[in-house]
């Protein structure tokens, strides 16, 4: 099963209510870079809000996924979110770009999930 598969069939399990808590969290077990999702499929990309560079970039990739979005800076952090609702094939597919292109992650990595 490739990884955006796996990460689908996840966010169905969280969506449903099939999952032992509310979130979860796809995690590249080697770098730790990691991407989460609420129940509501709204993905939570927490970003040091000293990192410009990193900021830029995800304002970019989610600018360019289509959907409305938020960005708050909390403490050391510039949050970013966007809800899916029920999409869930453009969440996992977001999910993949994120780790593609925010977290320059190849194709094949070593994906870990917590709940």
């Amino acid at each position: 099963m490739s990884h955006r598969d796996t990460i689908r069939e996840t966010l169905r399990q969280l969506k449903a209510g099939e999952t032992p808590e509310d979130f979860v969290i796809f995690e590249d077990r080697t770098t730790g870079k990691f991407v989460q999702f609420t129940g509501a499929i709204l993905i939570d990309l927490p970003i040091d809000a000293k990192d410009d560079m990193a900021i830029l970039r995800a304002e970019i990739i989610f600018k360019n996924a289509g959907l409305p979005f938020i960005q708050t800076e909390v403490g050391e952090y510039v949050i970013f979110n966007m809800n899916f609702g029920d999409d869930i094939d453009a969440a996992a597919d977001f999910a993949m770009t994120v780790f593609r292109e925010f977290h320059n992650l190849p194709e094949r990595f070593e994906l870990k999930i917590q709940f």
